[in-house]
């Protein structure tokens, strides 16, 4: 109880920064969660101007909208980028071998001051009690993830995820995202949605173990 009134109160110091970087480091994406109240909202409004935008009929390819969602996502991310996007400097090889341990990493700086805080809650392995159809109580080793009904915990999946989606955007600069968390909205010509998707399955893949849903993927294509 104590610790999550800690993390309450570091969540609310954190809502306007978080914001601001959520919304304005990366050109052409905006992470709607980790910041301000009401996320959800804004992001529904950012992806209907995505489904808006015009179509040019004398463009070679129809544009198209992907919506993309990631497998227990809280449950599974690698607490290397956790830990990194603290600290804001890898602890380990990303993408594929262009980020290299020592250097630096899109971070949130307000972030920085609690690394200790969340280091001695995510650097050991925590008891999750389990009880089955049958009532039999089990204990399950947790060494992956963030804690469920943390209230930091949207803020710090946001912020550990961020700098993938900045590597991913800066390779595809034509297509425009939105993010909700672990949901994202890409959109472009439909080529070009088909290749930075298929970058960020790749990118959550190897740089955070996380696998996206194939059974959420959509893709609508405008016109069609």
């Amino acid at each position: 109880l104590h610790r999550r009134c800690a993390a309450s109160l570091v969540c609310t110091y954190l809502k306007q920064p978080a914001h601001r970087f959520f919304t304005t480091s990366i050109s052409n994406f905006k992470q709607c969660a980790g910041g301000l109240p009401d996320g959800a909202s804004r992001a529904a409004t950012l992806v209907q101007l995505l489904y808006d935008r015009a179509q040019d009929d004398d463009a070679p390819w129809p544009r198209a909208v992907a919506q993309l969602d990631t497998s227990n996502a809280f449950n599974a991310i690698g607490r290397a980028p956790v830990f990194d996007c603290f600290t804001g400097v890898a602890s380990r090889i990303y993408d594929n071998g262009n980020v290299q341990t020592g250097e630096n990493i899109l971070s949130l700086p307000a972030l920085k001051p609690f690394f200790p805080y969340v280091k001695s809650m995510l650097s050991v392995s925590n008891d999750n009690r389990f009880f089955d159809h049958k009532g039999q109580l089990h204990l399950i080793r947790g060494t992956t993830g963030l804690q469920q009904g943390d209230p930091l915990l949207m803020q710090i999946y946001s912020a550990a995820t961020h700098p993938i989606w900045a590597r991913i955007m800066a390779r595809s600069p034509t297509t425009h995202g939105v993010g909700i968390a672990d949901d994202a909205f890409l959109e472009d010509e439909f080529p070009r949605v088909l290749h930075t998707l298929a970058d960020a399955i790749k990118s959550f893949r190897t740089d955070a173990d996380l696998e996206m849903q194939p059974t959420k993927l959509k893709i609508h294509i405008k016109g069609v």
